[in-house]
């Protein structure tokens, strides 16, 4: 139905855009202000994720001689793969984290020894907050242009806080 057009419209142009551009934050807001909150942070969440995964999987499995070649002089990556063995997950979500463009987390960690599983965990972790944010951002900015709101929801006011609160425990 119309749902099952609208999600693979969405997931047919955010994945790309995630693999091949990285920001998904004009691509979440616009979400938000065209299906509302939940559908925008549901099409926005498989999609940019869907996305992120598959541009794992594409550096892990075509190119990884590739990155590995680009990357093995690095020192840094160097002490990432020491530290990546002893704690995946945390290493993961803190180079997720990192001001780093988003292919060089993605493909970087690609290269790195770590499983499937922990790179998914990583990237919900560190993805589906600001999708959240991102999304109810966009939903508010429509409802104001069109004149529906003249103030913030509580459910934003809830998002921003929740934010800033775990913007906080992470840094």
């Amino acid at each position: 139905g119309i749902w099952q057009h609208r999600f693979g419209r969405v997931y047919r142009h955010v994945c790309p855009w995630e693999i091949l551009v990285g920001v998904t934050t004009p691509v979440e807001t616009a979400a938000g202000m065209a299906f509302g909150v939940k559908n925008g942070i549901i099409c926005s969440a498989i999609g940019k994720m869907g996305g992120a995964v598959l541009a794992f999987l594409i550096g892990r499995f075509l190119l990884f001689d590739y990155f590995t070649e680009k990357l093995e002089d690095n020192e840094m990556m160097g002490l990432v793969q020491e530290s990546i063995q002893e704690n995946p997950v945390r290493v993961a979500l803190i180079w997720r984290f990192s001001f780093l463009p988003e292919q060089i987390k993605t493909f970087g960690l690609s290269v790195l020894p770590v499983s499937l599983l922990h790179y998914v965990t990583a990237v919900v972790l560190h993805g589906f907050p600001f999708t959240c944010l991102w999304t109810a951002m966009g939903a508010e900015a429509g409802a104001l242009a069109r004149g529906t709101v003249t103030t913030p929801s509580n459910v934003f006011k809830v998002l921003v806080v929740g934010i800033q609160i775990f913007g906080f425990f992470i840094s």
